[in-house]
């Protein structure tokens, strides 16, 4: 399997940078009643989709891709020990738990009335979120999917069982179809499904983080292994 795709504009933000960016300044754009519902999860996630070129964004003619492995983990974590000491659980806590929740906020603070997929496919995310903004660029009528990535570190009675280095992160992107005309653009690439690219090992960073940096790199290749697909990714430009 093989497709292009165009990288218009990114944003990315990881543990590194958390702490020098506060989390607040990345929705300062949103009202305050709104920023109070949101956890640091959502605030990654609704950040990185704010700090994009608004330019981009500003008609209906595109849709977005939410991925995510974990999902707003930290507080369904915090429901499961309320039910686990039996204690009652907050309705609004739960309805923001979901895993679509986020990406249905960030539409409803920006209004933005535009389709949503939300996807969790463990360390495939990444792969999963962008052939799936592929499909959509191809067999749709618009001219741009945003798809944003996000993650945080497991809490600590979970971190046992991570399989990867854990990271808070979350990457934002506007994709559109690789244009010739347009050489301009920061990012045309293709990725390549590659069988003998070596699987990453539990200390490897997410593949997210690997491609994020990558992109502000000068590297022509990049060589991502997930749990069941292994791609390289060439800058066609």
């Amino acid at each position: 399997m093989r497709f292009e795709l165009a990288i218009d504009d990114s944003f990315f933000i990881s543990s590194t940078q958390i702490g020098k960016i506060e989390l607040k300044d990345l929705i300062s754009k949103l009202k305050p009643m709104q920023k109070r519902r949101l956890s640091n999860f959502s605030k990654l996630a609704i950040g990185a989709l704010l700090n994009l070129d608004e330019q981009l964004l500003e008609d209906e003619d595109w849709e977005l891709v939410f991925a995510s492995r974990h999902g707003d983990f930290h507080k369904t974590s915090e429901l499961l020990t309320s039910l686990a000491l039996k204690e009652s659980v907050s309705p609004s806590g739960f309805s923001l738990s979901v895993h679509n929740a986020v990406a249905g906020m960030y539409s409803i603070f920006m209004q933005k009335k535009v389709p949503i997929t939300a996807i969790a496919a463990g360390k495939d995310g990444l792969f999963a979120a962008l052939t799936d903004a592929y499909i959509r660029l191809e067999s749709k009528q618009i001219s741009k999917v945003v798809v944003v990535l996000v993650d945080q570190s497991l809490p600590e009675q979970f971190a046992q069982y991570s399989d990867e280095q854990q990271k808070d992160y979350a990457l934002a992107m506007v994709v559109s179809k690789v244009d010739e005309r347009q050489g301009s653009r920061p990012h045309n690439l293709r990725f390549v499904r590659d069988q003998h690219v070596p699987h990453a090992d539990d200390t490897a960073e997410p593949p997210v983080c690997e491609f994020a940096k990558w992109l502000d790199a000068n590297q022509a290749q990049l060589n991502l292994s997930g749990s069941k697909q292994n791609w390289a990714i060439k800058r066609l430009n």
